[in-house]
């Protein structure tokens, strides 16, 4: 899993999560206003799993399918 650039001024990095990790096992984008975050969230992401999503709502203070 790794942070890509994606169209939009506001957002412009999204990291796509399988879709597996997710109890309606639906794969999930996550918008990141900079590089920095999206790749701290593969980090945390990759040691903590589907609890690295809550946790980097919580670090990040967005809402509405931005992080």
């Amino acid at each position: 899993m790794n942070p890509t650039r994606f169209r939009s001024k506001t957002t412009p990095w999204r990291v796509q999560v399988a879709g597996r990790h997710f109890p309606d096992r639906k794969r999930k984008a996550l918008y990141f206003k900079t590089e920095k975050e999206a790749i701290e969230f593969c980090k945390l992401f990759k040691h903590y799993n589907v609890a690295a999503i809550k946790a980097a709502e919580l670090l990040f203070k967005k809402g509405r399918g931005q992080i």
